[in-house]
């Protein structure tokens, strides 16, 4: 029932946002700064959502880990990064191109000992075409997008020469968001989208209220990882709602303005770019820098915009959910489920008590690709049979007189 559950809330938040797209854009900006923060959590360093905004608009030098930071900062550009409506070969490099650089071991010391670059640049060309031969296929099965793009992830799992996961969530969010898209096109594939489309972010849900367990490949742990994507879009509402009751605010103080057309017009165009310089603002709502300027510092008196930058020389402001987040400097808990947190040195290190890397990349490299294929579709087919029981047991029940 947790897959029905999470498949009806994840359909419904899409759907709110895809009818309003600048609520969409102010909710994307502020949780892309959260889930790429978690992602890299996840990695055992913990960098908070507030330290990669600062340094994203240029407050000082990184603190913490700037390896991390600059990670997380890819991560978020990505995220935000156009919508699903590209082939998934190209997703799937979008999303490796975000991690390979600076989350995991340089090529000259990767987990698999005296391994050539080039040999490894080869193998993860044919993993890509592979995972991406996989989702053609997955996409023809009749199941939910959730349960589609984790049958994918766990196709990234077995068929990557390493072992990545922050690459295999990044795969499992533009995925969800590809079939989601695809599911409604009248040609079975998304069409051209300005913004992004995606609504899990499984990063998060994976770090809040303890460690969760990320392991596509092993349908025994889906029931949990779907608990706690629903209870995630659970406190996205709550999130949204926040930002609904912004927009409520902002319309009855632009109402209660003199020139009141183009109070609303900067605030509108703040909600579509919500941390932004003057120079920026202005040009979006048409209006000179001057204007903007005392049109913004009036809202910022009043609460509904905020000032992120200490400095009269270089001002950068938000809404005010960007400004929340400075409060809140929370570092990620340090117990995983079912125990201990992994212990590593740093981003990029290996973690003690791990598998033995070169048998993990051995069993890897000795599944077949039509084989991983064939174990994700039977995997999608055992889910959907049990899906199909649930939805049997209680048709019945509210079938009967």
């Amino acid at each position: 029932m947790t897959l029905l559950e999470l498949e009806a809330r994840a359909s419904g938040l899409a759907a709110r946002l895809e009818v309003d797209p600048g609520l969409a854009a102010a909710w994307r900006a502020v949780a892309a700064l959260e889930e790429a923060a978690a992602s890299v959590a996840l990695e055992d360093v913990s960098v908070p959502p507030w330290d990669l905004l600062a340094r994203e608009i240029g407050l000082g030098p990184d603190p913490g880990d700037p390896r991390a930071i600059r990670t997380a900062g890819d991560l978020r550009r990505v995220l935000l990064s156009a919508g699903p409506a590209v082939d998934p070969e190209t997703l799937l490099r979008r999303s490796l191109t975000a991690v390979e650089r600076t989350l995991y071991v340089p090529v000259e010391t990767r987990l698999v000992p005296m391994q050539d670059p080039r040999v490894l640049a080869e193998e993860w060309e044919q993993a890509l075409a592979a995972i991406a031969a996989g989702w053609t296929q997955v996409a023809a099965r009749p199941a939910p997008p959730v349960l589609k793009a984790l049958g994918i992830a766990g196709l990234a799992a077995r068929l990557s020469p390493d072992r990545w996961p922050a690459f295999e969530r990044l795969v499992f969010l533009w995925a969800d968001a590809w079939f989601r898209e695809a599911a409604i096109s009248p040609f079975g594939k998304p069409v051209a989208a300005p913004t992004p489309g995606w609504v899990l972010m499984p990063g998060l849900a994976l770090t809040r209220e303890g460690y969760g367990v990320w392991q596509p490949n092993k349908p025994e742990t889906w029931e949990r990882l779907f608990k706690r994507l629903s209870l995630q879009i659970g406190r996205e509402a709550g999130r949204i709602g926040l930002l609904q009751d912004w927009r409520g605010r902002a319309g009855a103080w632009s109402a209660g303005r003199g020139n009141r057309s183009r109070h609303r017009t900067l605030l509108q165009a703040a909600e579509t770019l919500p941390v932004f310089r003057l120079a920026e603002i202005a040009a979006a709502a048409d209006v000179t820098e001057r204007a903007a300027r005392n049109i913004v510092l009036e809202a910022v008196s009043d609460g509904l915009l905020v000032c992120l930058t200490p400095r009269r020389s270089y001002r950068i402001f938000a809404l005010p959910a960007f400004g929340d987040l400075n409060g809140r400097r929370d570092r990620h808990p340090a117990r995983r489920e079912g125990g201990s947190p992994r212990r590593r040195g740093g981003i990029g290190q290996v973690a003690s008590g791990a598998a033995d890397p070169e048998q993990a990349h051995a069993a890897r490299s000795s599944m077949t690709e039509d084989a991983a294929i064939a174990r994700a579709l039977a995997e999608l087919d055992a889910a959907m049979t049990g899906a199909d029981q649930v939805i049997a047991k209680y048709g019945a029940i509210s079938d009967h007189p």
